[in-house]
């Protein structure tokens, strides 16, 4: 289909931009044949405010928020839904007849992607590293799945605020004393850890190494591309990337951007990593 003056638009404001989401959005979009094209632009620090003012001038249908601007965009919303307020953290802003509201997708979106792999393994408590955005979504999941969560956090804003939101079903930790599996749980001993940080380079400093990590039967980086732990991951039978994440919460951002429900997401989510994986 031509994009035209009628073309609704969608895009997603990012530091470092990737092509994960666009793939999934246009492909659902050619597919169910709506006149809408989604569109990843990068956003540098300082220029958010910016950016929000321009799609609200553009009258843009929505977008979608990665790091650094999951809390900060709230801000700049007209409204947040109870579970973006709780977690502070917004990956998706819908365009409701002018009022910009923000939706989180990252939590429901790790439970898809990783819900029944966790159920299988049998998994009790979970080591989290990060304690910012996507790190709470991720947290507020496995709370809801009955999974005592220990956070180890970086920043003294985060850890506070961790601390305050999850310290009750588990413990909150500093990222410096990072422990092993063995002595990381007082009463249950986490099998899984979950790289839920946004960062790309080796902010770990050497922590995350192939012999800590194979303290743990499971290892989930949330994120798509190189970091600390998925160059040390390599070669665990029990690693997986942030793939079936990145496309379980694109799939929950289409269903609120336009409306059309896609029924078994289970299904729909396997189907586009399948499709992806062969792309790449």
């Amino acid at each position: 289909m031509m994009a035209g003056q009628h073309t609704e638009l969608c895009l997603s404001l990012s530091e470092r931009p990737g092509s994960t989401g666009a793939f999934v959005q246009n492909a659902l979009a050619a597919r169910f044949g709506l006149d809408r094209v989604y569109l990843p632009r990068q956003v540098k620090r300082g220029n958010l405010s910016a950016a929000v003012t321009g799609i609200r001038a553009l009258n843009i249908s929505g977008f979608a928020v990665s790091s650094p601007f999951k809390e900060e965009v709230i801000m700049h919303l007209d409204h947040v839904t109870m579970h973006a307020a709780k977690i502070r953290s917004v990956n998706t802003v819908v365009n409701d007849a002018g009022m910009l509201i923000g939706h989180s997708t990252d939590g429901d979106g790790f439970k898809q992607a990783y819900g029944k792999m966790l159920e299988d393994a049998r998994v009790s408590a979970a080591v989290v590293l990060g304690a910012g955005p996507a790190a709470r979504a991720v947290t507020q999941a496995l709370n809801e799945m009955g999974i005592i969560v220990h956070v180890c956090a970086r920043r003294s804003r985060n850890y506070e605020l961790a601390a305050s939101m999850f310290c009750s079903s588990g413990s909150v930790i500093d990222i410096d004393a990072l422990p092993c599996r063995s002595s990381a749980a007082t009463t249950s001993v986490p099998t899984v850890i979950i790289n839920a940080t946004s960062e790309r380079d080796d902010v770990l400093h050497g922590c995350i190494t192939p012999a800590f990590l194979s303290e743990y039967v499971a290892l989930i980086d949330i994120n798509v591309g190189d970091t600390a732990m998925i160059r040390a991951a390599r070669g665990h039978t029990g690693f997986v990337d942030g793939l079936r994440m990145a496309v379980a919460q694109s799939l929950l951002q289409f269903e609120l951007w336009t409306g059309v429900m896609l029924g078994d997401h289970a299904q729909e989510l396997e189907n586009m990593v399948e499709l992806l994986q062969k792309v790449q």
